[in-house]
């Protein structure tokens, strides 16, 4: 693949031999650089994800969150040679799929003949992991070490070959949110959670509403976990859980449980995960601080 962009960028998108020289070296760069960032080995030059890489293209370019390395590569007096490259590696990629009568709509991973070993590689299940969104001295809560070993334990749970591969079996297209929930039903009632608990909004006239499960830590404070899948971000299900913790009197903590790629039945994919963490990410700024003292955002 790097070699025939190299010759696209010649060819057809008017770069000189020496410029797009560099671009196809950038996005081995950024291959590396994100690879440490996600914990995870990735070739940019294995993805034909048009939403993915153009969400590489946010990340690396002006205001995004790797913007440095954008700009200036591993130095400190770059050009912006890494964001340009990426960029038209995006365009790259859309002129490919038209060359080849793919519908970008209809089939955004393309996989060369060659390369299915490292797609395959690529697209082996990621392990669970979790990032914290928290209020500013969260940390010296008497409850939030007990809070993060929960979190720790349900963690490792989810690596659990069995627990995995359960996951991993039923995380395809149309499976509702409830058949991912069943899979924890065991795990939390041993950590002391309850199901659907009842009665925890009976002040607000959406008194119906009910976590996945919850758990009472002392008086004013609990955890309330919400397991999501193809809605998340679709329906704006994330945002609906945090408002659901937001108005909850007796939690203050929210594990909201989500999908890395949600694959759709056109055969794209939808990236949640990372979505999610930057969406609720702003509700734990100073001047957007609510009623949740953390949200502990899983991934599957």
């Amino acid at each position: 693949m790097k070699d025939e962009f190299e010759k696209w960028m010649i060819k057809n998108d008017g770069k000189q031999p020496n410029t797009a020289s560099q671009y196809k070296s950038s996005i081995g760069l950024i291959s590396r650089h994100y690879s440490q960032q996600i914990n995870r080995y990735i070739d940019l030059y294995t993805i034909s994800d048009i939403l993915f890489i153009d969400g590489l293209v946010s990340e690396y370019g002006m205001g995004g969150k790797y913007q440095d390395i954008g700009q200036n590569g591993t130095g400190t007096n770059g050009h912006g040679t890494v964001r340009n490259a990426i960029a038209t590696y995006s365009r790259f990629l859309k002129n490919r799929n038209i060359d080849n009568n793919y519908s970008i709509e209809s089939k955004n991973v393309v996989i060369e003949e060659n390369e299915s070993d490292n797609y395959e590689k690529e697209n082996e299940p990621l392990e669970a992991r979790y990032e914290i969104l928290q209020k500013d001295n969260t940390e010296s809560n008497n409850e939030f070490s007990a809070v993060k070993r929960i979190a720790d334990e349900l963690c490792s749970f989810m690596n659990s070959q069995d627990i995995s591969d359960k996951i991993k079996n039923i995380h395809k297209v149309n499976t509702s949110s409830g058949k991912v929930q069943e899979i924890f039903l065991e795990k939390m009632n041993e950590l002391g959670f309850t199901s659907e608990r009842k009665g925890l909004f009976t002040k607000y006239r959406t008194s119906a509403l009910r976590p996945d499960y919850y758990k009472k830590l002392e008086a004013g404070k609990g955890i309330i976990i919400e397991v999501e899948r193809g809605k998340t971000i679709a329906n704006n299900m994330d945002i609906l859980d945090i408002w659901k913790c937001h108005i909850c009197e007796e939690a203050n903590y929210l594990f909201l449980i989500v999908p890395f790629i949600r694959q759709k039945k056109n055969g794209s994919r939808d990236i949640i995960y990372k979505k999610v963490i930057d969406r609720l990410n702003s509700f734990f700024q100073k001047n957007n601080y609510i009623n949740i003292d953390a949200v502990i955002v899983f991934g599957y």
